[in-house]
This record gives C-alpha cells, structure tokens and sequence, in this order.
C-alpha cells in the first residue's frame, strides 16, 4: 500500500493542477495540498484528497457526501480537497468540472462549497497520481497526516478514524456518523463506500 508514503520529491509532487474556485494555474499538488498541512498545524489534522474524474457518475455524489463532512463540527480538523482528474479531451481545461460543479448553484451556494479546495489536474497529471497511489477507478480518496504523509488510501473513506480525536464528545461523533449516512444515501455506519467505476 501507500500508507506512510511521503511524495515530496516524487513526480506527484509537482502535478501541476488548475484551481476550479480561482482559476489560477500553474500551482503544484505539494504545495497546494501538501504545502498547507505541514506548517504549525496540530499533528491529529487530516487532509482527505478525492480524486475524481467528470464521466463518473458516482462522483458528484461522493463529493456531496464530503461536503457534508466538511460542513460538520465534528471534523473540523480536518479539510476535504478535491482533485478532478482530467481526461485527454478536456486539453486540460477544468470547464467541464466546472459544469458538474456549479450545476446546482452560483456563489456561496455553489455545490461543494463547504470543502476547502477544488483543483483539476490534465491527463498527465492523473497518470502520474495513479502511478503514485496505485489507483485505476474513482473516487479514490488519499488521506494525508499534518507531516504531509499518506495514512489511508483507497476505493472507502473510513469516517470513523477521522473522527476518532481527543475533545470531541461522542454525542457529537454519533451526530456525525449519521450525517454522513444520510448525505451518502447509506445506512449510516462508519464507512463510507462508494461503488468503483474504472477509468
């Protein structure tokens, strides 16, 4: 597996992605999503990467759920990117995740906007991530620790371990763990699995 994997130095480090909230280019995936997790933050903080792609279906709906998540007192100290991995027609261009995106609002009621980051990354740049991390199908989520390493990667997201954190009552960890079950359609539970689609 990946876990304890530290890509600094890899050539994942330096995909180039696309910001799909401010359209800037050129930014790299260490110092996007790497880089913000390994300043002064505490060591328990998470940052949970979805790579999807626009032609899975499934995606939109793994996103909403994570949104929800992100939106949710109880994972505060965690923040939910996400990373849509562009297919040889998109030219790079992160229109048409945009078009997924943005399908159900504008403005502070954009879809997803409780998350703390959208990003689009060319053909190359998911060939490389799926090198790195050892994926074939999406969503595919890549859990990173406050050092910028990979604690968790896979097809599920197990919300339980995220939640698991000193000072956090169990009342707000069981209000929790039911959001998630009705954001993902699911019987509530800890895990949230979404079906894999090959791409």
């Amino acid at each position: 597996g990946t876990d304890g994997l530290d890509l600094r130095g890899s050539p994942a480090a330096d995909v180039e992605l696309t910001c799909m909230d401010s359209a800037r280019i050129g930014l790299t995936f260490a110092g996007e999503i790497l880089g913000p997790v390994s300043g002064d933050k505490d060591p328990s903080e998470f940052t949970v990467v979805d790579f999807w792609t626009v032609r899975c279906t499934r995606c939109p709906a793994a996103l909403d759920t994570l949104d929800a998540l992100a939106r949710s007192p109880v994972y505060t100290h965690v923040r939910f990117v996400s990373v849509c991995c562009g297919a040889a027609e998109e030219s790079c261009g992160c229109d048409a995740a945009r078009a997924v995106r943005d399908g159900t609002g504008h403005g502070p009621d954009v879809r997803w906007g409780g998350m703390h980051g959208h990003y689009h990354a060319c053909e190359d740049g998911k060939e490389v991530f799926k090198a790195a991390f050892g994926f074939r199908s999406v969503p595919f989520y890549v859990t990173f620790n406050a050092e910028g390493r990979v604690v968790a990667s896979g097809g599920s997201l197990e919300v339980e371990t995220l939640a698991a954190r000193p000072g956090i009552e169990e009342k707000g960890e069981v209000e929790g763990r039911a959001a998630v079950g009705e954001a993902s359609g699911g019987g509530g539970g800890g895990a949230f699995v979404i079906e894999d689609l090959d791409f």
